[in-house]
C-alpha cells in the first residue's frame, strides 16, 4: 500500500518557561484568531539549476554543512545547499545504480555526513553517506520504519506506525548496535495497515518531541519514558468514537465529511511554542497557527490565508534565536510583497524572482 499523506492539525496547552509540566487542554477552534505583528529578518534564496526544480513542498533539515532538502512530490534526491543557499548538488539519489538508494523515507544530517532511512519490502535500513556522496556504512534494522531520529547519546528512535502484523510497536528506542532498548507505544490497531508519510519527530534544543497521525497528544521523548507534553482538544473535529475499532477505509469518508483535525507541525524554544494545525473537511483545508509565549502566558492564534500570499503555510523549524523558519514559493513571496508593506531592502530580491525559481527560506520575528 502506498503511504497515505493526510493533512494534520494541532494545538497547545499550558506550559511553563522551561516547558510543559502538566497536560492541559485548550480548545483550538474556540480561540479567536487575530493578526500577528511580524518582521522578516532574513531571506535565503535557494539557487535554481537548469536540471532541477524543487516544488513548494519539501522536507528541509539543517546541519553545520548547510541546508538539505527532499522534495515531497518527487522524493528522488536529497539536495544540498550551502548556508547561503548556493546549490551543492544531489547528495543522495534514488535509483538502482551504484551508490543509489531504493527510496528515501527520512534523513538526518550530521557533522560527518547524512544518514538516510530507506527500505524495501518489510525491512528498513540506514545508509550513512559522507559529504562526497559515498556510502561508508550500512545498517539493516530488521523492522519497517517510516521515520527516525537520533538522540544525543547516539541511540535511535523509530516510528513504525499502525502497521500490524508487521510491527507490534509504534515507537521504539534502539542502541547504535541494533539492540531494542525501550518500547514507548505498542501497536494495537488491527484494521487496515496505516503506513503514513509524515514528520513525527521535532527537535527542540536538548528535547525531542513526537507526534503521530490521529493522536491528539504531543509527547516529550525521555530516555525511559514517553511524557504527554501537550494535549490538543479538537472538539467535534477529533477522532470519532469507535475509530480504532474500524478500518480507516470504512470510516474515512464520513470523517472527511464531518471534518477532522490532526497535528501537522510543532516546534519550541525557550520563549515560544509554535503549533501548526490543519482542519480538513471534504476537499477544503484550514490552516491554523498557535504561538505560545512562555513569558506572558499568552496564546495567539492566526488563520492562514491559502489563496497564495500567506508566508506561513509551510513551517520548517524554529531557530535557536527564536525566529520561525518557513519555506516559501517565489510566487507567494511576490504576492505577499504586493499586499503587505515590507522593508525596502527586500524589494530588489523579490523583484528579481521568477515564478519558476526554487523556493526561499524566510526567517521571521513574531511578537
Amino acid at each position: 500500500m502506498k503511504p497515505i499523506c493526510i493533512v494534520f492539525l494541532l494545538i497547545l496547552f499550558w506550559i511553563s518557561a522551561c516547558g510543559p509540566k502538566k497536560t492541559e487542554s485548550i480548545p483550538v477552534f474556540e480561540l479567536k484568531a487575530e493578526p500577528w505583528d511580524y518582521k522578516i529578518s532574513d531571506i535565503v534564496s535557494l539557487e535554481t539549476g537548469l536540471d532541477f526544480l524543487i516544488s513548494g513542498e519539501a522536507k528541509v533539515k539543517f546541519g553545520k554543512r548547510g541546508i538539505f532538502l527532499l522534495d515531497n512530490n518527487r522524493q528522488d534526491a536529497i539536495h544540498a545547499f550551502s548556508p547561503e543557499g548556493n546549490y551543492q548538488g544531489r547528495l543522495v539519489q534514488v535509483g538502482e545504480g551504484p551508490g543509489q538508494v531504493n527510496n528515501i523515507t527520512d534523513f538526518l544530517p550530521s557533522d560527518e555526513g547524512i544518514e538516510v532511512l530507506t527500505g524495501k519490502g518489510e525491512n528498513s535500513k540506514i545508509l550513512f553517506f559522507n559529504y562526497e556522496g559515498e556510502i561508508i556504512e550500512e545498517s539493516n534494522l530488521g523492522l519497517l520504519a517510516f521515520s527516525f531520529h537520533k538522540t544525543q547519546d547516539g541511540e535511535y528512535l523509530f516510528n513504525t506506525g499502525y502497521n500490524l502484523p508487521l510491527e507490534k510497536e509504534r515507537l521504539t528506542r534502539w542502541s547504535k548496535d541494533g539492540e531494542k532498548l525501550q518500547v514507548y507505544l505498542v501497536n494495537d490497531y488491527e484494521g487496515v495497515h496505516l503506513p503514513m508519510s509524515e514528520t513525527n519527530f521535532f527537535n527542540s534544543r536538548e528535547k525531542i518531541f513526537y507526534k503521530e497521525v490521529f493522536n491528539p497528544t504531543v509527547y516529550e521523548v525521555e530516555k525511559d519514558s514517553l511524557r504527554p507534553a501537550y494535549y490538543l482538544d479538537f472538539g467535534r473535529y477529533g477522532v470519532p468514537e469507535g475509530f480504532w475499532q474500524k478500518d480507516i477505509m470504512d470510516i474515512f469518508g464520513s470523517m472527511s465529511e464531518q471534518g477532522f483535525a490532526d497535528i501537522w507541525f510543532f516546534s519550541q524554544n525557550e520563549r515560544h511554542a509554535y503549533i501548526h494545525v490543519v482542519k480538513q473537511q471534504n476537499r477544503e483545508m484550514e490552516h491554523h497557527i498557535l504561538l505560545r509565549d512562555y513569558q506572558t502566558g499568552e496564546i495567539k492564534k492566526r488563520e492562514i490565508d491559502t489563496s497564495g500570499s500567506d508566508l506561513f503555510k509551510q513551517p520548517i523549524g524554529m531557530a535557536e534565536d527564536g525566529k520561525l523558519l518557513f519555506l516559501v514559493h517565489p510566487v507567494t513571496l511576490k504576492n505577499h510583497a504586493e499586499n503587505e508593506e515590507l522593508e525596502l531592502k527586500w524589494l530588489p530580491l523579490i523583484k528579481g524572482l521568477d515564478r519558476e525559481d526554487n523556493p526561499l527560506i524566510i526567517r521571521v520575528d513574531v511578537e
